[in-house]
């Protein structure tokens, strides 16, 4: 196998990925602005969201609505977002600034 027939046969996984990435930001992102928004207020829904971001903390976009979440939701749940960036720090170490409380 060469370089260049390897690189063909990884170039579809790497769309889908970029596309799953896309859609996260998209999907989560309307989430967030929920939050944000107040209608969604629910302690577990807010968790939820978290969790899910937690999946994509490599990705950028995904951290900024991960940090932009977790700075609103611990007004209310310091709680629930001091574990979750405790969390997101032990899964991601020092890479992406998610901030502090």
């Amino acid at each position: 196998m060469t370089i260049d027939s390897a690189s063909r046969g990884l170039r579809p996984l790497a769309e889908q990925m970029i596309n799953l990435h896309n859609a996260a930001v998209s999907i989560y992102g309307a989430m967030v602005d929920d939050v944000l928004s107040g209608q969604i207020t629910e302690e577990r829904k807010i968790e939820d969201i978290m969790d899910g971001l937690l999946n994509y903390g490599d990705y950028p976009d995904c951290v900024e609505l991960y940090r932009k979440l977790g700075h609103f939701a611990a007004q209310k749940y310091p709680e629930l977002v001091s574990e979750h960036f405790a969390l997101f720090r032990d899964l991601y170490g020092d890479g992406p600034n998610i901030g502090s409380l």
